[in-house]
């Protein structure tokens, strides 16, 4: 693999239903946003099938597709391994390391 460095103002950990209103909210701000997960696929348990009217994927749908738009910086099977001095973490995953340098982690 390959160790890459990234920037941004703001690096929230867990794209969960709180982690992607809050890149959201903070995209819409102006702000540069990553957001990583472990998993495969964002949403946590949004995905899970509790959804009987549909509401929860609705919201899913719209809100990554605003996330996109917006200029969010989505990473998925990513998993946050280290966080060292001056907000700089370490993102592993299966294509090799991630260096960000974070105004601010959430």
């Amino acid at each position: 693999g390959t160790t890459r460095r990234l920037h941004c103002d703001v690096l929230i950990v867990g794209a969960g239903a709180a982690g992607l209103a809050a890149a959201r909210t903070l995209a819409t701000a102006g702000l540069s946003v990553l957001v990583v997960d472990e998993n495969a696929q964002p949403g946590g348990t949004l995905g899970y099938d509790h959804d009987a009217d549909g509401a929860a994927q609705g919201w899913l749908r719209e809100t990554l597709a605003a996330l996109t738009n917006g200029g969010v910086t989505l990473m998925t099977s990513t998993c946050a391994v280290g966080c060292y001095a001056d907000r700089l973490v370490a993102l592993a995953r299966a294509d090799g390391l991630t260096l960000v340098d974070a105004r601010t982690i959430i």
